[in-house]
C-alpha cells in the first residue's frame, strides 16, 4: 500500500480518481499514522492535480490529533493550492516544503 499511495503522488499525469483514492485514505482515521501520512505526502506531490483535496487538507491541518499530520497537511495545502507544481526556483512546490517542515522539525 505504502508504495502504491507513493507511486501516485510522483506520477507525471494525474487523474481524479487517484486524488480521491489518495485523499480517502489520508482522511481514514483507522489507517495507521504512517500510511496516513504518505497519503497526505502524495497529495502534496500531486500538486495543484490535487486542488480537490483542500477541504479535507484544511481539515486534517485543524482537527486531527495528531501534531506530524497537521503539520504534513499544512505542508500539502501549499503545494496543491500552488498555481503550479513547479516551484518558481526550481524544483517542485513539495521539494522546497518538505525543506521548510524539516527546517521546521528540527527546532
Amino acid at each position: 500500500m505504502h508504495y502504491a499511495i507513493q507511486g501516485l503522488g510522483q506520477a507525471k499525469s494525474i487523474s481524479d480518481n487517484a486524488v480521491k483514492a489518495v485523499a480517502n485514505v489520508a482522511a481514514d482515521r483507522q489507517q495507521s499514522q504512517p500510511i496516513r501520512s504518505i497519503a497526505i505526502e502524495s497529495l502534496m506531490d500531486m500538486g495543484p492535480a490535487a486542488k480537490s483535496a483542500t477541504e479535507l487538507l484544511q481539515d486534517i491541518k485543524k482537527n486531527d490529533d495528531d501534531q506530524d499530520l497537521r503539520m504534513f497537511a499544512w505542508a500539502a495545502l501549499k503545494s496543491v493550492t500552488a498555481p503550479s507544481r513547479e516551484h518558481p526556483e526550481g524544483g517542485t512546490v513539495a521539494d522546497h516544503m518538505r525543506q521548510l517542515y524539516s527546517a521546521e522539525s528540527d527546532e
